[in-house]
């Protein structure tokens, strides 16, 4: 949780996966007026930092059409990968095609 003046601007949030045990999905909310501050980005690091002390994976995914997410995603050191046959890959799962993002590629 990110907290400024005894106000919450946002927080996270961990899951643990039930088939893939090395991997948690991080996730984050954080409150329109305290948005484009670094404050998303923050929590996302404090998470994928605490899930890697214990030796885990994070992941994360957004949206194909949460532009922002997307940005605060690789901002805060998540990286897409592309579609494969196998379905999505972890880390954040952004490729549409859309809007300037790359279109899936079938390997």
């Amino acid at each position: 949780r990110v907290e400024k003046d005894g106000k919450t601007l946002g927080y996270g949030a961990v899951a643990l996966r039930r088939l893939d045990r090395e991997c948690v999905d991080v996730g984050n909310y954080v409150l329109p007026e305290a948005r484009r501050q670094g404050v998303g980005r923050s929590i996302l690091i404090q998470l994928a930092f605490a899930a890697l002390a214990r030796g885990l994976r994070p992941t994360a995914g957004c949206a194909y059409t949460n532009e922002a997410g997307y940005r605060t995603l690789v901002s805060a050191g998540f990286s897409t990968l592309p579609w494969t046959e196998e379905g999505w890959k972890n880390t954040c799962r952004k490729t549409t095609g859309e809007r300037g993002f790359p279109r899936p590629s079938r390997n």
